[in-house]
């Protein structure tokens, strides 16, 4: 298949997309491109007939109804995943793409109302990404700028071959819009009224009387 066909597939399935630049993993030189992001098989045909070598990014967020779980072995995904799993229960069977970089997004249904942010801090472990709101994620079958590589579907969890996106559990949405409790304020102690100076706290503690009476005075 081609880019174009790839793109007009993701368009029929209701996923909008953005051109990415031959060596680029973004769609770089589009301003405004989470707003240009499209379904339109007419517009898509158009540009991809005229720029036929461009990769496909798919726009994530509510208007394309997906948000995405991006995990990278090399920075530790993996693990991070496993125990993830481990905690929580098994995350539901759904689309993956393999990246041309060794990594693998994992596609969720958009939860209704949810507001699902980009976030690349960790909130699911080091070397887990999460591409929401104004988000993208390059997709099959563009050619990873670094590596050479295609972006693949997985074998048995293929868009176009059948595999449906899935609902994501409620303790993964509750880990993605839940905000950190915040941090107890530090409690100060309390003044002393003769003050925290180490000569203060000695005078106010120390008689002269029993000190001058062991110099014997």
């Amino acid at each position: 298949m081609t880019p174009l066909e790839y793109a007009l597939a993701y368009a029929a399935k209701g996923l909008r997309v953005v051109p990415i630049p031959p060596g680029c993993k973004y769609p770089k030189g589009i301003k405004n491109w989470e707003q240009l992001a499209t379904d339109d098989a007419a517009r898509i045909t158009k540009y991809w007939t005229n720029h036929p070598t461009h990769g496909i990014g798919i726009a994530t967020g509510p208007l394309s109804g997906v948000f995405v779980v991006d995990i990278d072995p090399k920075d530790g995904g993996d693990d991070s995943f496993d125990a993830l799993e481990a905690r929580h229960g098994a995350l539901p069977e759904t689309v993956e793409t393999l990246t041309g970089g060794g990594g693998r997004h994992l596609f969720y249904r958009w939860p209704e109302g949810a507001d699902i942010r980009n976030e690349a801090s960790g909130t699911l472990g080091v070397g887990i990404d999460i591409r929401g709101i104004n988000g993208q994620v390059v997709s099959p079958p563009t050619i990873h700028p670094e590596t050479g590589r295609a972006y693949v579907f997985e074998i048995e969890h293929d868009l176009l071959d059948g595999a449906v996106i899935a609902d994501a559990p409620q303790w993964l949405i509750d880990l993605l819009t839940t905000p950190p409790a915040a941090a107890e304020p530090r409690k100060d102690k309390a003044p002393r009224p003769f003050g925290d100076m180490p000569g203060d706290i000695w005078a106010h503690t120390t008689s002269w009387v029993d000190e001058l009476t062991k110099l014997g005075a």
